[in-house]
């Protein structure tokens, strides 16, 4: 039985999709509960509370942040975790291997399950895809990981799960795209690269600003730095329209 979680309906549009979304998971034979977010009950309490019914496949339909406040509550459950994105980023799409509603409920319908990496801002908020710090002007960072420490100025920093999609394949660690020019304040010379950003990897971190910066999911705000960033590898059993990546039973 499937158990479908979603934010609050705002307009006539979105009551006429819910619809038509229902209507769809009927026929394909994976209707279930549905339920909305409010004010009294999020999507980590609605999420908890499938758990507590004994739902074994739970389904956020929506962005990578309400994606990601349900995966947090599945962290090493024997629970699929299923996503109908809605205003997702192409780094959620990609890591889908779908990118709208119909194509969803085939994938959801057919469950294949894939394990994946979920990252961790101060050991309790939670991110399947990707964190970032923008600016309006150049700010102070300082960016500690295992391997070196290093200061620099800059107007943004991403941080990424990439969970195998190519072109990095590497799993299991945070990845950093900082703008080129900063190259040279982490390594002292000018980078190589052609592309715009450079990419830095590490298992654990640690992010200050001067000033104090706002951490975002595409909108939301999860967290204001400084931060720490850590991961638990291969702890979210997540449907999966791309094959051959971590497939398991």
């Amino acid at each position: 039985m499937y158990y479908y979680i979603a934010n609050p309906i705002k307009n006539k549009q979105e009551q006429n999709f819910f619809s038509s979304l229902r209507q769809k998971l009927t026929s394909e034979g994976i209707a279930g509960e549905m339920e909305f977010c409010s004010p009294e009950a999020d999507a980590a309490k609605l999420a908890a509370s499938a758990l507590s019914k004994g739902f074994t496949t739970i389904v956020a339909i929506g962005d990578d942040f309400l994606a990601s406040r349900v995966a947090g509550v599945l962290v090493d459950q024997p629970i699929a975790l299923g996503i109908i994105p809605i205003g997702a980023s192409a780094h959620l799409i990609d890591l889908l291997g779908y990118g709208n509603w119909i194509e969803a409920i085939q994938v959801l319908r057919h469950r294949k399950l894939g394990l994946y990496d979920i990252g961790l801002i101060n050991e309790d908020i939670f991110f399947l895809t990707g964190l970032e710090i923008k600016a309006d002007k150049p700010i102070d960072f300082n960016l500690h990981v295992s391997q070196f420490s290093a200061n620099f100025s800059g107007r943004h920093l991403l941080i990424r799960l990439f969970n195998n999609n190519p072109p990095f394949n590497i799993s299991n660690v945070l990845h950093f795209l900082v703008p080129k020019e900063i190259h040279r304040g982490l390594f002292g010379r000018k980078s190589q690269n052609s592309s715009i950003e450079t990419l830095l990897r590490a298992e654990q971190a640690v992010i200050q600003t001067s000033p104090q910066m706002e951490i975002k999911m595409s909108d939301s705000v999860l967290a204001s730095t400084p931060i720490s960033l850590s991961l638990i590898p291969q702890s979210i059993r997540l449907i999966t329209g791309n094959q051959g990546q971590g497939q398991v039973g």
